[in-house]
């Protein structure tokens, strides 16, 4: 930005906020940071978004503007702090990066940044909580045993490490809660109130373990089973997020057979309930083939060491199905002989992520 254009900006932000200070409004606010984005002052941009939503929380201008100030924000720390672990890789650089990586939803940075933290420093305990909840968010969404696994190592890690940290443990014993290993979730808070009988958190976590039996936890038997019926065991709030998920998918099933120009197109949630534009439907063959086709898929690609299914696709003499996996659901369709199957995988990822529903309801 040149020098006039610079001054301009500054001489326009100094009315702006003296025309809020005297009369505030959204409008008024969405402008004053838009001035302050051009000038490149990203952390006053953020701090004003911050305030602004809390002042107009229904203001979908404020909105806006916290996003791209949230962004602008983000990427230009994740510049700073990259330069700053080029010039002298530090703890504290490393985890700078990855916090400004994880607020603009850019995982693979983040979880980059902290391997290479661990690896440079394998004693950084708050870098193994940090890069164990990235790899947990990862699991909830794949339920990969691998990802499970991986997840129990690092907290256990971070725990070894740092004998003092509460949040550790306590993660870990969530995290357990969630598998299903609840003998091992309840020795891990107890060994938390052993250090601090006064952890309100671990107290209510405590309270919240369902009862079980007694018996050892076999923690590897459960990420088998989680991974095979794709589900979490005895999670009304997973359930939950199955049925939104089902729901979403449903809307836009319609647009996307008329886009994909198929036979058939239907959802089936980890239950096995298949389901149209129109609601649940009974179960046939189709259904049956789907759900072999996607288990058979997803055993055999992680096997090989290729991660979760994302899609498949089969193609024969007379058709081709097309499936696409979601976080707890599925989309598959039938297509003519004479249809191409060329995008039909994207078209499905769109319906997947959401595109298509947006379209359907707007």
């Amino acid at each position: 930005m040149g020098f006039f254009a610079q001054t301009r900006d500054r001489l326009a932000l100094r009315s702006k906020q003296n025309a809020f200070r005297k009369r505030p409004s959204a409008e008024l606010l969405g402008d004053l940071v838009k001035c302050q984005l051009r000038l490149g002052d990203y952390e006053a941009a953020h701090r004003y978004t911050v305030w602004g939503r809390r002042l107009f929380p229904d203001s979908p201008v404020v909105d806006q503007m916290y996003r791209i100030a949230a962004r602008a924000r983000a990427e230009k720390g994740m510049q700073d702090a990259r330069r700053d672990v080029k010039a002298k890789p530090t703890p504290g650089g490393f985890q700078r990066l990855a916090q400004y990586a994880i607020e603009i939803s850019d995982g693979v940075t983040a979880m980059a940044a902290l391997r290479e933290c661990i690896q440079r420093f394998p004693t950084c305990a708050p870098a193994y909580t940090s890069l164990a909840d990235l790899c947990e968010r990862r699991y909830l969404r794949d339920l990969s045993r691998v990802d499970g696994r991986e997840v129990l190592q690092l907290y256990q890690k971070a725990c070894k490490l740092d004998a003092k940290d509460q949040q550790a443990p306590l993660r870990l014993a969530q995290f357990y809660v969630k598998i299903g290993a609840l003998e091992k979730g309840r020795s891990t808070v107890e060994e938390v109130l052993q250090r601090d009988r006064q952890c309100e958190e671990a107290h209510v976590l405590l309270q919240r373990i369902a009862a079980s039996d007694g018996s050892e936890d076999d923690v590897e038997d459960l990420l088998r089973q989680i991974e095979e019926e794709g589900r979490l065991p005895g999670n009304d709030q997973d359930t939950r997020r199955m049925r939104r998920e089902v729901s979403r998918l449903c809307r836009g099933l319609k647009g996307a057979q008329e886009e994909l120009g198929a036979n058939r197109i239907l959802v089936v949630d980890a239950d096995g309930q298949p389901w149209d534009d129109q609601g649940p439907v009974a179960s046939d063959a189709f259904v049956g083939l789907l759900a072999n086709l996607s288990s058979s898929a997803q055993m055999t690609t992680r096997r090989v060491g290729l991660g979760p299914l994302r899609g498949v696709t089969l193609e024969s003499g007379a058709g081709s199905i097309v499936v696409r996996r979601g976080t707890r659901a599925l989309v598959g369709a039938s297509l003519k002989p004479d249809e191409s199957i060329l995008g039909s995988q994207e078209r499905l990822s769109e319906l997947i992520g959401g595109q298509l529903a947006e379209q359907k309801q707007s």
